[in-house]
């Protein structure tokens, strides 16, 4: 005797034991669609999520609007493109801690501070660009203080200059704007003259700011790279200006490049030593 057939309310049941059938499935759904925009690694169209993701055009679109909402997707009216959205920025950038870049950063910030006498940052790229996320003053009286969670100009800071010349010009391009439109001084800079701050930042492997961002300040920073060749975050030092050597090949650049060379080989960055 055949054995009794399963009624479809029951095959339901069994096939939803262990996961309901509404909000973890839909998260689940949601969150592979994020991983396809993140794979893609440009803003991309709908029709391109859809077929990346092996779903149908309309049910893409119905998870993508949701994801808009919650700023995890941004969609552009204009263009109609679908990218990363603000708050898995922020989100990351939460998530940093338990990172072993910022980890082995971290580590490597008091050895630094000490060896250059003076205060040594990191910096990562957040929700508003670079973003001090660590200051390190070891034993030092009179160093200057950066606080955590303080943005940097990405065209006047020494971290900032490391951004733009290794993050993708998509990325930087609306900071570049915001910061030109919000100049007090009407400052403008063409396409030639970005050009030539990223060349000056990749010919040195380091980026440099004395007096533009605050006139009594001057910094340093360097590159980290992760083990996919991208940048990873910066790690920077920072004083008065005339308090230390801000020249490209003073002890305070060696220092940086050196820890910065043995942060990426942490990584897995192979190409670590040409940085």
């Amino acid at each position: 005797m055949a054995p009794p057939t399963q009624s479809k309310k029951s095959r339901s049941k069994t096939k939803a034991k262990g996961l309901p059938r509404h909000g973890n499935r839909s998260i689940v759904v949601a969150v592979s669609l994020l991983r396809v925009i993140a794979s893609l690694g440009r803003p991309a169209t709908l029709s391109e999520i859809a077929s990346a993701a092996g779903m149908s055009a309309p049910r893409a679109h119905r998870y993508l609007l949701g994801l808009a909402n919650t700023r995890l997707v941004e969609h552009s009216a204009i263009s109609g493109l679908y990218d990363l959205g603000s708050e898995i920025v922020e989100l990351g950038v939460a998530a940093l801690g338990k990172v072993d870049a910022v980890r082995f950063a971290s580590e490597a910030l008091t050895p630094l501070a000490e060896e250059t006498g003076i205060a040594a940052l990191i910096t990562v790229w957040g929700t508003n660009g670079p973003t001090v996320i660590r200051c390190e003053q070891a034993q030092l009286v009179s160093a200057v203080r950066v606080r955590e969670g303080r943005n940097l100009s990405l065209l006047n800071s020494a971290s900032g200059r490391v951004f733009l010349a290794y993050l993708p010009e998509v990325t930087t391009a609306p900071f570049v704007e915001r910061e030109l439109a919000a100049s007090e001084k009407g400052r403008t800079i063409n396409s030639k003259g970005l050009e030539a701050l990223r060349a000056e930042v990749r010919k040195r492997g380091l980026g440099r700011g004395v007096g533009e961002e605050n006139p009594n300040i001057a910094a340093l920073a360097v590159p980290v790279f992760g083990a996919n060749g991208r940048l990873a975050l910066c790690i920077g030092v920072t004083s008065t200006i005339g308090g230390f050597d801000t020249s490209h090949t003073g002890k305070p650049a060696m220092a940086l490049k050196r820890t910065a060379a043995e942060l990426s080989r942490r990584l897995g960055f192979s190409n670590a030593g040409q940085v």
